[in-house]
């Protein structure tokens, strides 16, 4: 098996879901790192969510407010999450493109 690290910048999130990372049925991601950015003038509320291979979608994140002009760091100091095959992880917020997210994980194949 080989193992890459990468990095997956999404911009200008807003109020229609957004998949950030998503695996097929031949890979499997481990997050080591989710950053969101709000980039709007106002308190924007985000929702985080992971599909599993059944399709059953449920919270990582419920309306998490961040300020404006700030940043969340969702996974960090050593937590993980495992992304299986046929798995992925969306964003959505309450406000029109005011989203910047930056996620870094590791990809086996």
């Amino acid at each position: 098996m080989t193992t890459y690290f990468r990095t997956k910048v999404n911009k200008d999130i807003g109020t229609s879901p957004v998949v950030l990372l998503s695996t097929s049925a031949s890979n499997i991601f481990t997050l080591i790192g989710l950053s969101l950015a709000n980039t709007a003038d106002e308190d924007v509320i985000v929702d985080v969510t992971i599909t599993d291979a059944t399709t059953t979608t449920g919270f990582y994140i419920k309306q998490l407010i961040i300020p404006p002009y700030t940043s969340a760091k969702l996974v960090q100091q050593g937590e993980k999450i495992i992304l299986g095959n046929s798995c992925s992880i969306s964003v959505v917020s309450d406000t029109a493109a005011s989203i910047d997210s930056i996620a870094s994980y590791a990809e086996i194949a």
